[in-house]
């Protein structure tokens, strides 16, 4: 399904993310005739979270690729006629949970350090307006998913913080020169000591995105959109 508007030409691949899309359509489907209910509502959530912030449907898709020099991007999706691009930074958020969804096994690991990834959400939105900005008719979006609370529940102590410029809770609005607080450790802020500076005003908001078994069973998603000129 989807594999006849697959191409390769002058290096490229084309119409992955059309094929994507057929499939997902075709695989909704299938779910809702079997009775899946969830797992239909499931996958029409993974397809707007990865096809939503284009909106349109890209013909060639990179990973891992880097559009410009000193400039790194997670994905980026193109239009035919490379008039269109959306640039998209992926970021993960995890604690320790482990156990099985529709019978497959995950171990996902405690990354800690929630101060430094933060600062690389804050980071990746800074990466995005920049493409945003040096290339005409594109767009982008920072996406974020996890299952740690502390991301997007404020600390209910009150006092400020030497991270707080990086705060991803829940109607945190980000804008403006973003720095690390005068006490921060030499250990924190190492190889991310300059503050970086945000063009746009984004408020956080995160969405609900699954409820599974255990202790920090419960994924969030945030999507920061970064507009197009």
């Amino acid at each position: 399904m989807g594999a006849g508007v697959i191409f390769a030409a002058q290096g490229r691949v084309h119409g992955l993310t059309t094929a994507a899309a057929l499939w997902s359509a075709m695989a909704t489907g299938l779910c809702v005739g079997m009775g899946a209910t969830g797992l239909a509502l499931a996958l029409v959530a993974v397809t707007m979270l990865f096809l939503g912030p284009a909106n349109w449907v890209a013909d060639i898709m990179r990973l891992e690729t880097r559009p410009a020099p000193g400039m790194r991007l997670d994905l980026l999706l193109i239009s035919e006629d490379g008039q269109k691009r959306t640039a998209v930074e992926l970021k993960y958020l995890t604690r320790l949970w482990t156990g099985e969804f529709a019978g497959e096994r995950f171990e996902l690991k405690d990354q800690g350090a929630q101060d430094i990834r933060a600062h690389d959400v804050v980071k990746d939105i800074v990466r995005v307006e920049k493409f945003v900005a040096a290339m005409p008719g594109s767009n982008g979006a920072v996406v974020c998913v996890g299952n740690d609370p502390s991301y997007w529940n404020a600390p209910t102590h009150g006092r400020p913080t030497n991270a707080d410029a990086f705060r991803l809770h829940e109607s945190t609005v980000l804008h403006g020169p973003r720095a690390w607080g005068p006490l921060t450790g030499a250990g924190t802020s190492r190889g991310r000591e300059e503050p970086l500076a945000l063009v746009g005003t984004y408020r956080m908001a995160w969405s609900d995105y699954s409820t599974l078994p255990g202790p920090r069973g419960v994924f969030r998603t945030l999507v920061v959109e970064v507009p197009g000129g």
